[in-house]
């Protein structure tokens, strides 16, 4: 082979290996150009609507923090429960009785005797009128929560009665799950299974 043979086949090679790095960098860049590359597209904005652990005849003040329609409303109480068309007809089970919450914290803590309670603290949320079947009664929506003689962090949602302070409802109670499950021998004592 001749010298200009052989400078031709290095020139043509060089060519060849030029051009395929110059195709590959165009593959990537067109590669990396989509990638990196914003659509935009038309959409319209969607509500999420979230599930609460709470009636659904209680709306909470997380979910709707405006008040809501006056049908709804009357004086400051929220209606709940049956629909019920002449609200001035409403026969009321029970009236507000202002020391509600002080008679519901002596109950609750009458029934913790067995097992004391520290740091109880209740949360008032709002004042409800549950419509049913014709007649109406007074009740407080109401956060409740405190530690146990452990140590441990109890919470629970509940609707009193306005007039004695009684427990209607609760809800969104904390539960603790045992790491060892409880066995019962014999004689019916509990206890742990090592």
């Amino acid at each position: 082979m001749s010298k200009r043979t052989k400078n031709i086949l290095k020139y043509s090679a060089f060519i060849m290996l030029a051009v395929v790095f110059v195709g590959v960098g165009y593959f990537l860049s067109q590669d990396l150009a989509k990638r990196n590359k914003i659509e935009t597209t038309k959409s319209s904005t969607t509500k999420t609507k979230t599930i609460d652990r709470i009636p659904s005849s209680i709306k909470s003040s997380k979910t709707s923090p405006t008040i809501p329609k006056n049908d709804n409303i009357i004086g400051k109480r929220v209606l709940i429960g049956d629909k019920f068309s002449d609200k001035s007809k409403l026969k009321f089970i029970n009236s507000v009785n202002p020391d509600w919450q002080k008679i519901y914290t002596k109950k609750l803590l009458r029934l913790g005797k067995a097992k004391p309670v520290s740091e109880l603290k209740i949360d008032h949320q709002k004042s409800l009128i549950q419509v049913k079947k014709n007649s109406a009664r007074n009740l407080e929506h109401i956060k409740v929560s405190y530690l146990d003689e452990s140590g441990n962090p109890f919470a629970f949602e509940a609707l009193v009665d306005s007039h004695t302070g009684s427990l209607v409802r609760s809800w969104n109670q904390t539960r603790y799950e045992f790491k060892k499950p409880l066995s019962f021998s014999a004689e019916g004592t509990a206890f742990y299974k090592d």
